[in-house]
């Protein structure tokens, strides 16, 4: 049980808050005591009821906000209410004294509008929806009655994800439940985009997690991604072309795909037909070419039956079909006479003769050992409320107090890539900071961090953006205490292969953690860092051919 004297003054406080007309003030005074009791004893239950009551009370007298729909009084009741409602169902012996409470919750629930009660069961609802049918007319319906509100797509997000079947086949598949999948994706991004238009909606981290797995579930698979990376950094025709044909026949020819099968299938007749130093003959190309174009043509014909021939992937392949020539191979030009005066021509290496913008690019297997230094905005008044709402602060902190706007951070990193455009990452940082209280700077504290990601590049140059998933844990000590949050980390950034071993990076990140007051979502912690690593396990001097493993002088 709390100490009495802390609940007392927070009584006190909130009653001469209420009293002086201060009700949201009120309102967070006894949100504030109801937390401060567990639920695990029926004493302690009632006292949260009673506190839940006075809360109540209060926001009967508050006004709807007009810029703050997540903060409106109807439904903030009802989440209230609820949440209240839940915790008493929840205790299989009732005394007397919780009954009546019970009744008392379920006869002020009932004076609620139904608006605020299917708001509040859509935000804080177990995750069992019927259908995305269901779930989404919830959605529309609290944004009509409360308007634009994160927690809204966060609690779509948090639904749709669950009504998705645990398991799916691995793409590229044309199997009905991952059609079923992909369609339930894009409806709830869909109704998220049509309630909030605009950049901020497709760039937020609810619409990000719908994204996701959307993108995996459309992809082509790591086999395939690494076919087709193996095809577009390709030197030699004839190499790229059989990466092509590769990804041509194995590629579905369901919707999804089929427009990716197509188009593989021209690039790899393409570069069979096309100039250049062939390693084939000129028949033998024409008939890879030609094999390739019916294989795909009877694939689609298999699939689709007699519509086969209305759809424009088909038209172009019979097309192409139909047009193809034996290329021809133009005689080379006689070599000239060799005179006493000639001279052998230099030869150059592989860095003269590569680019600079493919230089010291990304290879498979490459372990990347960093330090990074920049800033984080710790929920603090920087993007959100100028009262914080950072949940870092251990249980027994009685007074709330926010961060600092933004803190230096420093850290370390180690980074692995099996492939050379997808990777792991771990790293850890520390955060030195202070507390502000009434906008007066006060005791030190020091925030840190431990995370992990998953890592995406495009490794074709020295220049080399990625993207990042993860997550970890966002902790303090000092003046708040000790506490640990969980974070969810998105982001994405740029690197610079200074040289063979050097590499500067920069990342923007948006992390996600609890938020105060507990239960009542998530917040933002962004952050802009800069890095400097070191690289190692290169394999190659150079890096044209890094793609490929070196062949072996003939003897």
């Amino acid at each position: 049980m709390p100490s009495a004297s802390v609940v007392s003054n927070l009584n006190t406080d909130a009653q001469a808050a209420y009293d002086a007309g201060q009700y949201i003030e009120a309102v967070n005074l006894w949100i504030q005591a109801v937390q401060l009791y567990p639920t695990c004893s029926k004493n302690a239950l009632h006292h949260r009821t009673n506190h839940v009551f006075r809360a109540l009370n209060a926001l009967e007298h508050v006004r709807a906000p007009t810029d703050a729909p997540c903060d409106a009084p109807a439904l903030k009741a009802g989440r209230l209410a609820r949440q209240a409602q839940a915790e008493l169902t929840a205790e299989t012996n009732p005394t007397l004294r919780l009954k009546k409470d019970r009744a008392g919750l379920e006869q002020r629930i009932g004076e609620q509008s139904p608006a605020a009660r299917e708001a509040a069961a859509f935000l804080d609802a177990p995750e069992s929806p019927p259908s995305i049918t269901t779930i989404i007319e919830r959605y529309d319906g609290a944004v009509t009655a409360f308007g634009k509100c994160p927690e809204f797509r966060a609690a779509l997000t948090r639904h749709t994800l669950a009504a998705l079947p645990p398991k799916t086949q691995a793409p590229p598949s044309c199997h009905p439940d991952s059609d079923k999948v992909r369609q339930r994706l894009r409806q709830a991004m869909a109704a998220m985009e049509r309630a909030e238009p605009g950049v901020a909606t497709r760039s937020s981290a609810e619409y990000i997690a719908l994204s996701l797995p959307l993108a995996t579930l459309e992809g082509e698979g790591p086999e395939l991604s690494a076919k087709r990376a193996q095809a577009t950094s390709a030197v030699e025709p004839d190499q790229a072309a059989s990466a092509w044909a590769t990804l041509a026949r194995e590629l579905p020819t369901c919707a999804p795909y089929l427009a990716s099968k197509h188009d593989a299938a021209i690039a790899a007749v393409t570069a069979w037909q096309g100039p250049g130093p062939h390693g084939v003959a000129a028949d033998g190309r024409y008939s890879l070419s030609k094999h390739l174009l019916e294989a795909v043509i009877k694939a689609i014909e298999a699939d689709h039956g007699a519509q086969a021939a209305s759809l424009r992937e088909h038209q172009s392949l019979t097309r192409t079909h139909s047009e193809l020539r034996p290329a021809t191979t133009p005689t080379p030009p006689p070599p000239p006479p060799l005179t006493t005066t000639s001279k052998p021509a230099a030869r150059t290496t592989p860095e003269q003769k590569e680019k600079w913008i493919f230089r010291h690019r990304p290879e498979r297997n490459l372990v990347e050992l960093g330090v990074f230094g920049g800033v984080i905005a710790p929920a603090s008044g920087l993007l959100d409320s100028a009262e914080g709402t950072h949940q870092l602060f251990a249980a027994s902190t009685t007074v709330y107090q926010r961060y600092r706007p933004v803190a230096p951070e420093i850290g370390l990193r180690l980074t692995w890539f099996p492939l050379s455009y997808l990777g792991g990452e771990v790293e850890g940082g520390v955060m030195p900071t202070r507390v502000v209280y009434h906008h007066v700077t006060g005791d030190r504290a020091t925030l840190f961090t431990f995370r992990g990601h998953l890592i995406g590049q495009l490794p074709f140059w020295r220049i080399t953006p990625f993207i990042l998933v993860g997550g970890g844990m966002l902790g303090t000590t000092g003046a708040l205490g000790k506490d640990v949050d969980p974070t969810l980390t998105l982001g994405g950034g740029v690197k610079f292969h200074v040289s063979r071993h050097l590499m500067v990076r920069l990342d923007l990140r948006e992390n996600r953690a609890p938020r105060s007051p507990v239960g009542t979502g998530g917040t933002d912690y962004p952050e802009v860092l800069l890095g400097l690593s070191w690289t190692l396990n290169r394999r190659f001097a150079g890096t044209k051919n890094a793609s490929r493993s070196p062949k072996k002088p003939r003897p």
